[in-house]
């Protein structure tokens, strides 16, 4: 985002930028370690916006999406309240749907702060960088062996924060080219670290061994490089971009066997389903069918059983869900002994809980961030990089919300939370852009 002077408040406070640094560096830490530092740090960050910059609220009057987000973030925690205190069940993971009220809070901050973005991704990629060097299992991987890196609960999570790091690379050096900042010393330092990251990152994504990344990260890579050749350095992206895939498609080449080996069933069971599907009376049929075959791989066995009894909840109550309480009525599900409760399809999450009306608000709020991005990048308010950044994040995350659950983890909480912020943030910024150049005519 296009810097400005900083606020009398930030010039007073010479340790108030470091700490709005490390801050949100806090805010996008969790593709790196697995915590709930993302919400500690967004609390600090609204009280910090609220402190220092009230008065940049100002900007906040009018503004429609900020108005419906607290709206839904009110509506999701009276729902919630009323199912602890009337139907005595409080669920499980609902408190991500009562976050978005902090959305515009957040904007604030960042809009706010915004002197401080670049500086910032550029520590969470040296740290980011460090921790791949530090947590990977070269021997293991090597030897088709599912590992994981960075700091987090399983191999799933771990390839999710690998995708965003790796995005994340791959528009921070194109946000340095485009800026001005690859030049002299800087320019080998962010390229190296750049290259390394998206190297080491794709080679664990590799190891981790999750098909659904694995899905997710082919469709982004094709998104990034049909949007790279309407980048402006086109003219040096293409050779990389030619060079870079031909040496992942080496590699996919040199280690076939062992992705067939993983994948293979999955993706046979996959068709048969589809197949299946065309044919049976209803895709629940479909499914158990497939849940009854025996060559349907466990994991894919237990997915397909979590969908089941997702579909049976959203067919009895579609249009709003059924808030908390779906947790005692997944027990009386067809396959409600299930070791998990996470549906593993972060869709499937919001219309077993909020039905059709949140998801619509969901693809709404999409619709109004695509549309705010592209019309500040009209007024040249934003980079290239930084709107395709936005874009290709957001169709990275949710191809994966297809096969995982990730809205419910701290990957996708502060994922919509930093995806929110910096969408008021350039609002803001287009905002008071527009009103500085009505002011000079």
């Amino acid at each position: 985002m296009t810097s400005t002077t900083p606020a009398p408040e930030v010039r007073d406070k010479t340790w108030l930028p470091y700490l709005l640094m490390i801050l949100w560096v806090g805010m996008i830490s969790a593709p790196i370690i697995e915590s709930d530092t993302y919400r500690y740090t967004a609390l600090t960050l609204v009280g910090l916006g609220y402190f220092f910059f009230r008065e940049n609220y100002r900007l906040l009057k009018g503004d429609y999406f900020a108005y419906l987000c607290i709206a839904w973030g009110v509506y999701a925690f009276l729902r919630f309240a009323y199912g602890v205190f009337v139907l005595d069940e409080k669920g499980t993971s609902e408190w991500l749907y009562v976050f978005p009220i902090f959305f515009p809070g957040l904007g604030i901050a960042l809009y706010s702060s915004r002197r401080y973005v670049f500086p910032a991704i550029s520590l969470f990629m040296a740290i980011a960088l460090t921790a791949l060097l530090l947590s990977t299992d070269y021997s293991g991987i090597l030897a088709g062996e599912r590992t994981f890196p960075l700091f987090h609960n399983n191999p799933i999570h771990s390839a999710i924060g690998c995708g965003l790091i790796i995005i994340g690379a791959f528009y921070w050096m194109l946000e340095a080219g485009e800026t001005g900042r690859l030049a002299g010393w800087k320019k080998h330092v962010i390229l190296a670290t750049g290259l390394l990251t998206i190297a080491l990152g794709l080679f664990n994504i590799y190891g981790a061994k999750s098909k659904g990344v694995w899905l997710a990260l082919i469709f982004t890579v094709v998104v990034m490089a049909a949007t790279s050749f309407l980048h402006q350095h086109r003219r040096y992206l293409i050779p990389l971009l030619i060079g870079a895939l031909t040496l992942l498609a080496i590699g996919l080449y040199t280690v076939q066997d062992n992705i067939e080996e993983f994948a293979g069933p999955t993706y046979d069971a996959a068709v048969n389903l589809s197949e299946n599907a065309l044919q049976a009376p209803s895709i629940e049929g479909a499914m158990r069918s497939a849940i009854d075959a025996p060559e349907t791989p466990d994991s894919m066995r237990e997915r397909l059983e979590l969908w089941s009894n997702a579909l049976e909840l959203i067919t009895t109550a579609p249009l709003f869900g059924h808030g908390n309480d779906w947790l005692r009525l997944w027990r009386q599900t067809t396959y409600g002994g299930t070791r998990y409760v996470l549906l593993h399809n972060g869709y499937l999450e919001i219309l077993v809980r909020h039905g059709f009306f949140g998801l619509t608000l969901l693809g709404i709020s999409i619709v109004i961030s695509w549309r705010r991005l592209r019309e500040a990048y009209r007024r040249r308010v934003i980079s290239h990089s930084t709107l395709m950044c936005a874009y290709v994040l957001t169709v990275f995350f949710m191809v994966t919300l297809f096969s995982n659950s990730n809205n419910r983890l701290a990957l996708g909480e502060s994922f919509f939370m930093v995806m929110a912020a910096a969408v008021f943030a350039i609002s803001f910024l287009s905002k008071t852009s527009a009103e500085a150049s009505g002011n000079r005519t």
